[in-house]
């Protein structure tokens, strides 16, 4: 699966660059939402959300890269998304998280920091549909991928295998048309590519590349 980050794309022109890469045949749509405070940056937040669900009917995958993400998980499935995805590190309360999004009729996900240990999803691997392992530290578009993460990668698949779960593993941050091999045959399901597609002259080619890393 390949999911295009918008956080890399031309913003004057969204409309344009959503509709080029739905015409390339994508799985989901990334939306890097940052507040600030768990991370450095500010993006985008439920606004912009809800603008991206009128242009497109492929499902919304929101990355919450906020502090205590509990207190907006109703207004960003409101906004259009059909997966939020939410830190770890940034809340206390995980399993109400979880419990929420399913409530409201969307996909859960937990994202890890690359410094996290897997052994700190273990208690809700189950709950969630998206594992996603960041490869890069959240924040920042643009960032070289982490080569530990390869490893990560591996691991995760095991664990996801042996408590016979069908969770989804993303990995995001650095992924191109020349890692996306090796991405791959550690067990990622779901490659999350920025730059590698918005910066090149070619979206259907890089998206295509990266697809086809798996055969």
């Amino acid at each position: 699966m390949v999911a295009p980050s918008i956080l890399a794309c031309d913003f004057t022109r969204l409309r344009d660059e959503i509709e080029a890469v739905d015409r390339c045949g994508i799985d989901l749509i990334h939306l890097d939402i940052m507040d600030g405070s768990f991370v450095p940056n500010l993006t985008f937040g439920q606004v912009l959300v809800e603008a991206v669900r009128r242009l497109t009917r492929t499902p919304l995958d929101a990355h919450l890269m906020i502090d205590r993400p509990e207190r907006h998980l109703q207004s960003f499935v409101e906004s259009g998304a059909d997966y939020i995805v939410f830190h770890l590190e940034a809340t206390e309360r995980p399993d109400y998280c979880i419990d929420e999004i399913r409530r409201l009729k969307t996909r859960p996900g937990i994202a890890l920091r690359p410094k996290t240990r897997l052994e700190e999803i273990k208690p809700y691997l189950k709950k969630i549909d998206l594992l996603l392992l960041m490869s890069v530290e959240p924040g920042f578009s643009g960032q070289e991928f982490i080569p530990d993460t390869l490893a990560k990668i591996r691991e995760a698949k095991e664990l996801v295998l042996k408590e016979e779960n069908r969770c989804i593993i993303g990995v995001d941050g650095g992924v191109n048309t020349e890692n996306a091999q090796k991405i791959i045959e550690h067990g990622a399901d779901l490659l999350i590519a920025a730059s590698a597609i918005f910066k090149s002259d070619d979206y259907c080619r890089v998206i295509e590349t990266l697809r086809c890393s798996s055969r």
